[in-house]
């Protein structure tokens, strides 16, 4: 889990259909590199694929980020993390003590490098326990097993103890305004109808709606966690094809003009 091939039919459909370039990135994974590694490589990511965009062809203006589960609670908190990285290597002063390290001070909104989120039954409130969001789900028999939450749990956010599960580049759901505006104007979210996560990203959704965020939200209906992660290579899923085809369309909306087919 968590290799940069794991979702090769989203990176496919994106190229294909969005006439868009994919970089998949490996980053460390836990439990060998717990929170926030991941997220840190995430950011490291984008910015060398910033800085070294003339030299593969692409344009350092339209960059985007996506990701499924974890990987789209990555999505939303690497432009977060970004932001303090670009912070820093400008030299910009560090934030005063009463200000809290995690959040970037002085830096405009327009040097935002992320241009575009599309982000998949991403987890986004980690300050609620698996119990609470169990109770959300209205489908209990659809739920992951509880071992594999837990082995989870126990192997991201480790020492257990000594995690902040309210900082923003773990729990993007619980992060101040202040700092959500930092995120891109146009966010794709999709969520899964039988689902844990699908509370907590709907509230996520009205957030970034209220700060002016041009979301795209949709919930796929009748799918658990995961649905699109099919064992089969060779058995199209129609549901993830659907879905697919309508995100690739936004992106292509988003980095080339085309017009939106979504409502």
């Amino acid at each position: 889990m968590g290799t940069g091939t794991d979702d090769c039919r989203w990176a496919t459909a994106v190229c294909e259909q969005a006439d868009t370039v994919v970089c998949t990135v490996d980053y460390r994974r836990a439990p060998e590199h717990p929170f926030p590694t991941a997220v840190e490589d995430g950011a490291d990511a984008v910015m060398w694929i910033w800085d070294h965009a003339d030299e593969l062809g692409i344009d350092g203006d339209r960059i985007g980020v996506s990701g499924f589960s974890a990987g789209g609670n990555m999505s939303l908190t690497v432009p977060l993390r970004l932001q303090d990285a670009l912070l820093r290597r400008r030299g910009a002063e560090p934030p005063p003590p009463h200000v809290s390290s995690d959040a970037p001070v002085g830096l405009p909104h327009e040097h935002r490098a992320v241009k575009l989120i599309a982000t998949w039954y991403p987890s986004t409130d980690f300050t609620n326990s698996r119990e609470e969001r169990r109770k959300t789900n209205t489908r209990p028999d659809k739920e992951l097993p509880r071992f594999f939450t837990k082995m989870f749990d126990a192997s991201y956010l480790h020492p257990p103890k000594e995690i902040k599960l309210d900082s923003p580049y773990l729990s993007p759901g619980v992060a101040s305004d202040e700092l959500l505006k930092f995120l891109p104007d146009e966010i794709l979210l999709y969520t899964c109808e039988w689902d844990e996560l699908l509370a907590e990203g709907e509230r996520f959704r009205d957030r970034v709606e209220k700060l002016g965020k041009k979301i795209k939200y949709k919930m796929v209906k009748g799918v658990l966690h995961g649905w699109n992660l099919s064992p089969n290579p060779f058995k199209s899923d129609a549901v993830a094809q659907e879905v697919f085809a309508e995100a690739c369309k936004e992106i292509k909306r988003v980095f080339h003009g085309a017009q939106s087919l979504v409502q």
